[in-house]
């Protein structure tokens, strides 16, 4: 994905619970990936701060742990969902 197109379209509102979304070819597969966006400002110790301007500061960790999480469990459903423990 480029990032110069990483906009608020990236941000999802579902079941009044807020996540990045972003895609990467993995393969000959599409994954989509997710994060929540409060759990950014509780990984990079900034709560206050805007949950887009956080992933795109810090992209190359939040990418290097979701390409391990894929690595190790896959994506079921061709959704990647992160969690903290994804970032130990």
């Amino acid at each position: 994905m480029s990032y110069d197109t990483f906009s608020r379209n990236n941000l999802v509102l579902e079941d009044n619970i807020t996540y990045l979304r972003w895609t990467t070819w993995e393969g000959k597969e599409i994954v989509e990936f997710h994060i929540l966006a409060d759990m950014l400002g509780e990984l990079f110790d900034d709560p206050a701060a805007d949950a887009i301007d956080l992933f795109l500061a810090n992209k190359t960790e939040i990418e290097q742990a979701a390409q391990e999480h894929y690595a190790a469990m896959g994506a079921p459903g061709g959704v990647v969902e992160l969690e903290h423990i994804d970032f130990i």
